[in-house]
């Protein structure tokens, strides 16, 4: 079952929670999100600045919005810092049928 099944699940069970760092689509939940753009952008800006040249952005699902997130915050930098970067995208299937990009 799929994270949304679980979210589904406590609602049905009236069980209180809180997402973090997570949007549903078509599921009205309580939730605390951080800045992930924000944090793509000064993490990758904080290398730049100490000199790094070759910076990996290695993270989750890209369809989940903290990953695209940060990911956008990654490319950001370029526009700002005149920073030139390229994206490599590598999808691989773990034996647990989790998603590597």
């Amino acid at each position: 079952m799929d994270q949304t099944g679980d979210i589904k699940n406590l609602i049905d069970a009236n069980i209180s929670f809180v997402v973090v760092g997570r949007d549903f689509e078509n599921i009205e939940v309580d939730a605390v999100y951080n800045d992930e753009v924000k944090g793509g952008f000064l993490a990758t800006e904080y290398l730049i600045k100490k000199g790094h040249k070759r910076i990996a952005l290695i993270d989750g699902f890209l369809y989940k919005s903290p990953a695209k997130s940060r990911l956008e915050g990654y490319k950001k930098v370029s526009r700002v810092n005149h920073w030139t970067f390229k994206v490599f995208i590598r999808k691989t299937i773990c034996e647990n049928n989790m998603e590597l990009a």
